[in-house]
């Protein structure tokens, strides 16, 4: 699609702002203000006077412009660390309390994705740079469900199933750190849904709401996201 001028002068402008939004927020020192609140739980004066002279003379600004690349992985922190589960939790919600049984629409919730992708209005942003933020959401989503499955695995310590949660534990772990091996949507649903089976007919059907909203996430996403991009 093409831009007009006028499009392309607005969309500079918002990306101006967004860099200084980058600079002057995600450069904080969030694990200083995290241990803050831990001081003020533990009513440690001293050390919160500290810490918080130390916020007070650090520089809220980056050393120099984020690249292209280092902006979208500074907002995959967001999106793995909040949206990935609120996401899950309110699709969740909404699915438990809609009046049909079978309510199954998991693009009712989209995200876009603006960073890495604006090559009509970003001269630095180029094919590379697309596929290398597509590489970065696939391998960060791959790390979201490699923390359910291991949250799983604590659950279900039965035999025949900790073999199939081993084997997508396995999977999983070389997908978030290669970006040439990729994991579908379908492979990662057949093996969560051979542990469902297993769990309905020999194990009492125990923490199968835990594995049903497992298997609601990984559903969430569509398979275009998961095969590596090849962008020309």
């Amino acid at each position: 699609m093409n831009s007009s001028p006028r499009e392309t002068e607005y969309k500079n402008s918002v990306q101006n702002k967004f860099n200084i939004y980058n600079s002057l927020f995600l450069s904080l020192p969030f694990q200083k203000i995290t241990n803050i609140g831990i001081l003020i739980r533990e009513n440690k004066i001293d050390e919160i006077d500290l810490t918080l002279q130390q916020l007070g003379l650090t520089s809220l600004m980056n050393a120099s412009k984020p690249t292209p690349l280092e902006e979208a992985k500074n907002i995959i922190y967001f999106l793995r660390s909040v949206y990935y589960d609120a996401v899950g939790d309110l699709y969740a919600h909404i699915k438990e309390n809609f009046p049909a049984d079978d309510f199954d629409n998991p693009e009712i919730i989209q995200l876009g994705f603006w960073p890495g992708g604006d090559r009509d209005g970003n001269p630095f942003v180029t094919s590379k740079i697309t596929a290398q933020v597509a590489d970065e959401l696939r391998m960060n989503l791959m790390k979201c469900y490699y923390q359910e499955v291991k949250r799983l695995e604590q659950k279900l310590t039965f035999r025949e199933v900790e073999d199939h949660i081993a084997t997508l534990k396995a999977r999983l772990y070389v997908s978030m750190f290669d970006p040439m091996k990729t994991l579908s949507v379908g492979e990662i649903l057949s093996l969560l849904n051979q542990i469902k089976k297993l769990l309905r007919e020999k194990f009492n059907g125990l923490y199968m709401k835990d594995l049903d909203i497992c298997i609601t996430n990984q559903g969430d996403i569509p398979d275009t996201l998961l095969p590596r991009m090849s962008c020309s």
